[in-house]
């Protein structure tokens, strides 16, 4: 068998000792790192059993772990041995991030070998979705600290509203639309808008309005559910132009004028090439946060818009269609 190259026990022992040394260390440690990101299948033990007395509210000591791990592998001696091996609390961090590293590199590893074994029964697309999935979940992008005391939220909120009176906001955008802007204060970055109406009310072609008026001063995917790229470019086109639809379906009907308007915007539009399309038909929540998520970190997407919510593929959890709906909008 292969030696293992991504651990470091001895670097797993440091943060057990300076654990038992100031147990307050785990509450800092409990949500980044888990038993299984230790390598050596005994400190995942004593890792685990300090998480079960902190659950507890009990002292984490010689003592109490060898009172949870009443087996012959861990005699009292063991964490005695362990407590004594720290001469101080104030360098943990660096060992958790040294066993946490090792951790990640270990678990890459195993979902390249899964997806190389995959390949072998399944299609290389489903194969790299799966992959993109996993990646994103093992990279822990998803979490966040979402502790945050009243004097880092005043200051950042402090903050925007000065931004906001210097008329420099970073995260508020507006479309340009009084009767959009006014009553919901412009968008802000973070932020999730649902626009509902009957059908053939125009709510793509106001989607297409607002993709081009953000895509002045930012970056914006579109992403529809229901028409291809072509069809986007279409009513894109119309709306930038002032040309009805209909003409540019049968542009034999255009006039002159009309024709020089539409080439001078193509140009502008292949010019700032600032909005990107995606015509994924049925794509599910996690598919459509991979291609998000790929456009943010390779293009530095700041808005993104999807056209038709309803037509998104639920997941097998949802038992109804309002239920799944649900699920896709707080995923959203």
């Amino acid at each position: 068998m292969t030696k293992q190259k991504y651990c470091n026990t001895e670097a797993e022992i440091e943060l057990l000792s300076r654990i038992m040394m100031d147990n307050k260390i785990l509450l800092q440690l409990h949500d980044e790192l888990t038993p299984s990101d230790f390598y050596d299948p005994k400190n995942q033990a004593i890792y685990s059993a300090m998480m079960k007395l902190m659950q507890a509210d009990k002292s984490i000591s010689a003592i109490s772990l060898h009172d949870i791990l009443k087996v012959p592998d861990f005699p009292l001696s063991l964490f005695t041995e362990i407590s004594g091996v720290a001469a101080s609390t104030s360098d943990f961090s660096t060992y958790s991030q040294i066993v946490r590293e090792h951790s990640k590199k270990r678990q890459l590893i195993q979902l390249l070998r899964n997806a190389a074994k995959d390949l072998e029964t399944q299609p290389h697309e489903e194969v790299l979705l799966n992959l993109n999935t996993s990646l994103y979940k093992a990279s822990g992008k998803h979490k966040k600290n979402d502790i945050i005391t009243d004097a880092v939220l005043m200051e950042k909120t402090l903050n925007a509203i000065e931004k906001t009176i210097k008329g420099h906001s970073c995260s508020s955008m507006k479309t340009g639309l009084i009767a959009i802007d006014k009553p919901l204060k412009n968008f802000n970055k973070g932020q999730l808008m649902i626009i509902a109406a009957r059908p053939a009310m125009g709510k793509s072609a106001l989607a297409a309005n607002l993709a081009e008026r953000w895509a002045i001063k930012n970056k914006v995917a579109m992403i529809s559910l229901e028409m291809n790229a072509e069809q986007i470019s279409y009513r894109r086109l119309a709306a930038l132009s002032s040309i009805p639809l209909s003409k540019l379906y049968a542009p034999s009907e255009m006039t002159e004028a009309e024709i020089q308007v539409l080439m001078r915007n193509i140009n502008l539009l292949e010019t700032r090439n600032n909005i990107y399309t995606i015509d994924t038909p049925y794509m599910t929540l996690e598919q459509l946060r991979n291609k998000i998520i790929f456009l943010k970190e390779t293009k530095g997407v700041d808005i993104v818009i999807i056209d038709h919510l309803q037509l998104m593929q639920l997941s097998k959890r949802a038992t109804s269609r309002n239920d799944g709906l649900g699920e896709i909008s707080a995923g959203l």
